[in-house]
C-alpha cells in the first residue's frame, strides 16, 4: 500500500506534463493550420499579394451550375507583385482553335475582396469577387455572369 501513495504523486506529475505537451502541440497545430493570409506566429505576414504573386492555370469552371472546365482547360494567369497580369490562353470557338495572349493590370478592390484584371486588350477584362484566397488554391466569381474559376498554381 505504501509503493500505491508514492507513486499516485509521480503518476499525477507525469499525467500534467502529458497534458501541457498536448495542450502546445495543439496549440501548434492551430497555429500553422491558419489562414496563408493571417499572421502567423512562425511565418510572419503573409499578404493576399504575396499570394496571389505568381502563375495559376483555372483547374475548374462552373457556369450557372454547368461544368465548362473544357472551356478553360488552356487558361493560364501570371500575376506579379507590382501588379502586372499576363493572360494565356487557347479555346475553341465555332469549332476553330483560339488564342488570347494578353498583359494588362491587377488591382484588389473593396478592402481585398474583389480582383479587377484590366488588360489591354479589354476582351478580358472582369471583376471578380473572391472567394476563396490560400497559397495553393484561388476561387474567384465573375461579378457580371455566373462564372466561378479555381485557380491552382501552375
Amino acid at each position: 500500500m505504501l509503493k500505491q501513495s508514492r507513486n499516485q504523486p509521480k503518476q499525477k506529475t507525469h499525467l500534467k506534463k502529458l497534458l501541457v505537451f498536448t495542450f502546445m502541440l495543439v496549440s501548434l497545430g492551430v497555429l500553422l493550420a491558419r489562414e496563408p493570409n493571417t499572421r502567423h506566429f512562425f511565418f510572419g505576414n503573409i499578404s493576399p499579394t504575396e499570394i496571389i504573386s505568381k502563375k495559376w492555370m483555372i483547374a475548374r469552371a462552373v457556369s450557372d451550375g454547368n461544368d465548362v472546365t473544357s472551356d478553360y482547360d488552356h487558361y493560364f494567369l501570371a500575376f506579379t507583385a507590382e501588379g502586372t497580369v499576363s493572360l494565356s490562353a487557347k479555346f475553341r470557338k465555332a469549332r476553330i482553335m483560339q488564342s488570347v495572349q494578353s498583359t494588362g493590370q491587377w488591382f484588389f478592390l473593396n478592402n481585398q475582396k474583389k480582383l479587377l484584371l484590366d488588360f489591354k486588350n479589354n476582351e478580358s477584362d472582369a471583376v471578380f469577387t473572391i472567394a476563396k484566397l490560400k497559397g495553393d488554391e484561388i476561387r474567384l466569381q465573375k461579378d457580371d455572369e455566373p462564372l466561378e474559376l479555381y485557380l491552382i498554381p501552375h
